[in-house]
């Protein structure tokens, strides 16, 4: 064979090698991107779930917050009922007492 003969058979070789290496490149550039892509879908997945379980807090921790000022509400209207009882309770005793003294 003659140099030109092998330059030709070593130049088709190298080019079949280049096109396999772009090959292999194009090839591993897609699975980058796929796994890129589903990682973007893990975060994303993450993400929402963070968000759900933030709401939740923020709904239990309103739910709370109703619940303590209902209760502070009905706390104070006890107090109410009681001081007017005690009021009463007083003007009562005041009252009999001053019958009291009439009948002696």
């Amino acid at each position: 064979r003659t140099l030109q003969e092998k330059l030709e058979e070593m130049t088709c070789e190298l080019e079949e090698q280049a096109d396999y290496t772009q090959r292999l490149e194009e090839e591993l550039m897609r699975q980058h991107g796929e796994a890129m892509a589903s990682k973007d879908d893990e975060i994303a997945a993450l993400e929402a779930k963070i968000l759900a379980e933030d709401l939740v807090h923020k709904v239990e921790s309103d739910s709370l917050k109703a619940t303590v000022s209902s209760l502070e509400s009905e706390v104070a209207s006890a107090r109410e009922a009681a001081a007017a009882g005690d009021a009463m309770f007083e003007q009562t005793t005041s009252l009999l007492q001053d019958k009291d003294e009439e009948v002696q």
